[in-house]
């Protein structure tokens, strides 16, 4: 049967110190197991996996207690001491206390007794290991969660204290056996009383000789440089007077804590140049000293702290920046939504405007070539002889018509270039064929306006072009059209030359040239310069630079005002 001792241990918070009360209760553990102490805080209802561990419940003040008094603590280190006799391994509720003070304190009474400290989450476990890194006296921690408690892992912790304590021993018989054994025990030790004065000379870190008041005695070289005053002056002041710490009740408690077994604790101090230290004061009670005294050590931690600090300040940091990266990403992610949005729509608004565009086109067709077919017809004569007047109003009629009839066209390839229903049939072209056929098509309009057609095949390729000759000729008659309506009565020159790479088609024109911030309008859709002085659909130039895309090529121009236009079709020569 294993018993458990209750301790409960209480804090007064009244006008005059009070000393906890501590109380034992039997009860039942669960199951046999090793004997361990259960460090818990006064007040709280012990947690639920203690009742896997068979031993001790001990009380000790929780973080968000107040420091106990020297009285107080004295006494919870005689409870810890009293307990940690018969203890195998310490369990600490991480809930409820500090566990890394609470596990320096189980190291400074009885380093070999295993602890083990119960996480119950995962975060409040990583944050330990993290601070673990920069705790000094703490011994060897196992974190365990409260599931572990009720396996095995406190017969492991016991198996680990049993080892070491059979080392302990052993290694003390050993060194009991050694020095009752050798003659020359006193001169060693007199060799060894010189060695350590000499060692305290050369030591980095302060050491002091300390009275039971707290009052130097003496001290080394390095306390000296850390608190920049010579040792004379030092000498009978108190230990937490020289250091410049304002918690004279800590090093008080170290030096108390220190009569029967080595104490420590973690104190702030003035350095020589007036910046505030951190370091851990060790403190001893030199053997057989009567009154007694105490070597105290003063291990230097500021860097360690600092770098801790630094390593907090850039967690936190980098927190805010996950953060803030995180509601980018959503931004982002809204933002992407919407235009996935806006794209689904200005498609869907496209292959309507696109469907609109090809029905209204084929029912506007057939009327057109009706009222372009009769025109041509009474112009001929069929039904009649016409009077000058009605001839030129059927004359402006039929032109008109056939300007509609263009629109209708060109709105239908442009539907059909949205829909991806162009039809592009590529095959062996003879360049300079394909340019003496369309000089012979452009010259009637040519010669209405007074215009010369030049071309220029110099440079032409002998190879074959493989391409689509429709295509090519329809980009090329929209190109000289518009060099003829707007260089009338000027030199139009349609050249074509060949590089590595491409065959290159420039139509040159002599007109009134294109200011430079609208050279990338002209190639959108129903753009038109001058609408009032040319007729036109506004679309020839838009069809012309996606037909030139469809077939692998480039459509480009180079204007300045006055200077005329050149528009170059780049196509590749395969």
């Amino acid at each position: 049967m294993g018993w458990t001792l209750a301790a409960e241990a209480a804090l007064a918070v009244t006008g005059a110190n009070t000393t906890p009360a501590i109380t034992a209760t039997p009860t039942r553990a669960s199951h046999p197991g090793a004997s361990a102490v259960v460090l818990h805080a006064p007040g709280d209802t012990l947690p639920a996996w203690s009742a896997h561990a068979a031993g001790r419940a001990l009380p000790l003040p929780a973080r968000r207690v107040e420091a106990p008094t020297n009285a107080h603590r004295g006494e919870l280190d005689t409870a810890l001491a009293r307990a940690l006799v018969a203890a195998e391994c310490v369990l600490i509720d991480a809930e409820t206390l500090d566990p890394l003070p609470a596990a320096r304190r189980v190291h400074e009474a009885d380093a070999d007794v295993q602890v083990v400290v119960v996480v119950g989450s995962e975060e409040h476990r990583r944050a330990l290991e993290r601070a673990m890194l920069f705790a000094p006296g703490i011994g060897e921690i196992w974190l365990a969660s409260p599931n572990e408690v009720a396996g095995a892992i406190a017969e492991r912790a016991a198996g680990v204290t049993r080892q070491r304590r059979k080392f302990r021993r052993t290694r003390e018989r050993l060194v009991r056996d050694g020095l009752e054994q050798s003659p020359q025990r006193i001169e060693r030790a007199l060799i060894s009383d010189a060695y350590l004065a000499d060692l305290l000379q050369v030591l980095p870190d302060p050491v002091f000789s300390v009275d039971a008041a707290g009052r130097i005695l003496s001290l080394n070289p390095a306390a000296e440089r850390l608190l920049g005053r010579p040792g004379p002056a030092l000498v009978g002041a108190a230990l937490a007077t020289a250091l410049g710490t304002s918690d004279r009740t800590t090093a008080l408690g170290v030096l108390a804590g220190a009569v029967e077994r080595p104490s420590s604790a973690e104190v702030a101090f003035r350095h020589a140049d007036g910046t505030t230290g951190h370091g851990a004061l060790l403190a001893s009670r030199v053997a057989a000293s009567e009154p007694p005294f105490f070597a105290v050590v003063l291990h230097d931690l500021t860097e360690r702290h600092q770098a801790q600090q630094r390593l907090e300040d850039q967690a936190v940091e980098l927190e805010h920046q996950s953060s803030m990266l995180q509601d980018q990403a959503a931004e982002l992610e809204q933002a992407n939504e919407e235009l996935l949005r806006q794209r689904e729509e200005l498609e869907t608004a496209l292959a309507s405007r696109s469907r609109f565009y090809a029905a209204m086109s084929h029912e506007l067709r057939t009327p057109i070539n009706a009222v372009v077919g009769y025109t041509s017809l009474a112009l001929e004569g069929i039904y009649g002889p016409l009077s000058d007047p009605l001839g030129d109003a059927l004359t402006r009629s039929q032109r008109a018509a056939s300007h509609l009839r263009e629109l209708v066209d060109d709105v239908l390839d442009l539907a059909k270039i949205e829909a991806g229903r162009i039809d592009v049939q590529k095959q062996p072209v003879d360049v300079v064929a394909l340019l003496e056929d369309l000089l012979l098509s452009v010259q009637p309009p040519a010669a209405a306006t007074n215009t010369t057609v030049a071309l220029d095949c110099a440079t032409a390729p002998a190879a074959p072009l493989v391409t689509d000759p429709r295509r090519v000729r329809q980009i090329l008659l929209n190109l000289v059209g518009n060099a003829i309506k707007f260089g009338a009565g000027q030199t139009v020159t349609l050249r074509c030359a060949s590089t590595a790479e491409d065959v290159v088609f420039s139509v040159v024109d002599e007109g009134p040239g294109i200011p430079e911030r609208e050279q990338h309008r002209i190639f959108e859709e129903f753009v038109q310069l001058a609408p009032d002085v040319h007729q036109g659909t506004g679309l020839g130039l838009s069809i012309s630079r996606r037909l030139a895309e469809l077939l692998g090529g480039t459509l480009t121009v180079a204007s300045a005002p006055g200077g005329g236009s050149t528009f170059t079709l780049a196509l590749p020569r395969g």
